[in-house]
């Protein structure tokens, strides 16, 4: 990407921005991008759809749809955070909000940030996301004494956030905004593998210690929060900004072998 590019996206989007995650909402989203208006759930069958019909937040929709699904509930389920601003929802959609409102919610956040030079296909630029942890990881800080290690957890040589959330993630992007193409450079996350390294440290070096007692708990808080869901909160969150806010058509993401040649890394 050119940097000013990345300067005038920078400028429209806000500072940081909420991505609220519930448990499969990549899954109404989903359906969302492969559906028309109104489709037959006969005909949702026959389109290669069938393993998102199965998913958890779309059968209690399918189920009372009468046989007729409607992008527009789908799309609400989709954006459960903003759908009291739609009207016209069909039962269908508020059985499916019912789901969606009693499962937990994440308010996890995104930032932004440019990456240059280094690892780049077009060595150039790219626009990073940075997805802050929700607002509880700052109670499991507390709770296992671990504010004080939170720089060892992250890499300065990373598009990490400096101040303010710490980062779970990050995604980069080269954006072309003339094509409406996208092409996802990498989506990585250190904290949790640094917690892992820190315990190992611990366990050579201290132990019996109750730094360590806690550093294990700790990752075990954190591999039973987010080991799991950060990829996927990740990619969901990149696509829905992409789609949104750029209308961007096409996405395109290296596998990591041939990824690795092309950018040069050993």
């Amino acid at each position: 990407m050119k940097r000013q590019d990345i300067s005038m996206i920078r400028q429209i989007l806000p500072e940081e921005m909420p991505f609220y995650y519930y448990t499969d909402r990549q899954s109404p989203w989903l359906l969302c991008q492969s559906m028309e208006a109104e489709m037959s759930v006969s005909d949702l069958k026959q389109s290669g759809l069938p393993p998102l019909l199965a998913r958890p937040l779309l059968k209690p929709m399918i189920a009372r749809c009468g046989g007729v699904l409607r992008r527009h509930d789908v799309l609400a389920v989709a954006h459960a955070d903003r759908a009291v601003r739609l009207k016209g929802l069909s039962p269908a959609a508020f059985h499916g909000l019912e789901a969606v409102y009693q499962s937990e919610w994440l308010d996890f956040c995104l930032s932004f940030e440019r990456w240059s030079g280094e690892q780049t296909t077009r060595k150039a630029h790219n626009i990073v996301v940075q997805l802050g942890f929700p607002t509880e990881h700052a109670e499991l800080l507390w709770k296992f004494e671990q504010r004080a290690a939170v720089g060892a957890f992250q890499s300065c040589w990373h598009p990490v956030r400096t101040h303010g959330r710490p980062t779970l993630a990050w995604c980069r992007l080269d954006i072309d905004l003339t094509s409406g193409y996208c092409l996802i450079e990498e989506i990585q996350s250190d904290w949790l593998r640094f917690v892992g390294h820190a315990r190992r440290r611990l366990q050579c070096r201290a132990p019996r210690s109750r730094e360590l007692r806690l550093t294990r708990e700790y990752e075990q808080a954190l591999q039973q929060k987010y080991a799991k869901i950060w990829a996927e909160v990740m990619m969901l969150a990149v696509l829905v900004l992409l789609r949104d806010e750029f209308a961007v058509r096409e996405v395109w993401m290296h596998q990591p072998e041939p990824g690795a040649q092309l950018k040069g890394i050993t």
